[in-house]
């Protein structure tokens, strides 16, 4: 039910009243007095260090860790390549797909429910906004202004 609605939301066939109105995020945050005593036992379960120097190095040495790894396995990528002095990333050659692989997609398709193209048509515009790129046909907007009373 709840998805008809929103489809119905978004396609503008259905209205809320008071729906122009929002809450203003900001106004819903804690503020930082409210956060800082919570700030040590936030960093205590997630395994971060509480000083601001210890965590920027903590960060600094997972970054080299991630950087090592995709160094030492460069020479084995072979859709990697250096042109120019810049990384190109190339379109991978596929193999066959396997028999799972091919299972799963028909899974997949089996569990998908059917939408018609309108549906899918209002959505994406919501959701992308691609519609607002569109304008007149070449040719076809108006040649001349229309003057208010009293002017020539």
């Amino acid at each position: 039910m709840f998805s008809y609605l929103a489809a119905e939301l978004r396609s503008g066939d259905i209205a809320v009243a008071g729906s122009d109105s929002y809450a203003n995020l900001h106004d819903q945050l804690m503020s930082w007095e409210e956060c800082e005593p919570l700030v040590a036992e936030f960093c205590a379960e997630a395994g971060l260090p509480t000083e601001a120097a210890e965590l920027t190095g903590h960060y600094k040495r997972l970054l080299a860790e991630v950087a090592a790894g995709l160094d030492a396995g460069y020479p084995g990528n072979t859709d990697l390549v250096l042109e120019g002095g810049r990384p190109v990333l190339r379109r991978r050659k596929g193999a066959e797909r396997s028999k799972e692989a091919l299972k799963l997609e028909e899974a997949v398709h089996d569990r998908l429910p059917q939408r018609d193209l309108l549906d899918v048509l209002t959505r994406t515009a919501y959701q992308l906004g691609w519609h607002h790129h569109f304008g007149p046909a070449s040719g076809s907007d108006p040649k001349s202004r229309k003057r208010s009373a009293g002017t020539c």
